[in-house]
């Protein structure tokens, strides 16, 4: 049964639980989302919202800090396309404390830490930096030749692999390919259609 309900901006896109605190990105739904929400677990009460880079996608939580990957508004939205940002978050009073931009019509997504590094991808290429960068990479640690047209459905980093999953064609079957952390020739599996997810069995 629905026990309560709790009303936030228009299009929440992932949800992350961190000490007792629920954090909320509002990628959007008519229009493209801008902010996260933070919201007290025990109480539903929203504590506060953060305002971010355009079209917050995906987040990770690390050493007191939120890490939001930021796509931006798309070529096609009716306002004017923006490239993507990561913005870092300091949990401790909720401020932004390092804002890092793209350029020109970048729109990262798929964003993952593992091991101290920040993995993440834009359309078929796999980036990487160090957790504390102050710069942002500016060539893909590999390419994913393999990927369908529409680039990663789903990606994930666990004990040095790289997990891609591919939709194809979102009619078919998709498949998943497994890389070491550099790429090179993948292992590769005939999944389900429109693979979107990896969890593991820690």
């Amino acid at each position: 049964t629905v026990t309560s309900e709790i009303a936030v901006a228009e299009g929440p896109e992932r949800i992350l639980e961190e000490d007792g605190k629920l954090y909320v990105s509002h990628k959007g739904g008519y229009g493209y989302g801008n902010t996260i929400t933070v919201i007290n677990g025990s109480s539903d009460a929203i504590v506060t919202t953060i305002a971010v880079g355009d079209v917050p996608n995906t987040m990770e939580e690390e050493d007191g800090k939120l890490y939001v990957m930021c796509e931006g508004k798309p070529s096609w939205a009716p306002t004017p396309e923006t490239p993507g940002s990561l913005v870092v978050i300091n949990l401790s009073n909720n401020s932004v404390t390092s804002t890092l931009g793209f350029t020109g019509t970048s729109h990262p997504t798929n964003l993952v830490i593992e091991d101290d590094k920040i993995y993440f991808t834009e359309g078929s290429d796999i980036y990487t930096m160090t957790k504390n960068a102050a710069t942002l990479p500016s060539e893909p640690i590999f390419t994913t030749t393999e990927q369908g047209v529409y680039g990663v459905s789903a990606f994930a980093v666990e004990d040095g692999r790289i997990y891609i999953g591919d939709a194809g064609n979102f009619n078919s079957n998709g498949k998943v390919h497994v890389y070491g952390l550099t790429g090179g020739t993948p292992q590769s599996f005939t999944v389900g259609i429109t693979p979107a997810g990896f969890y593991f069995n820690d």
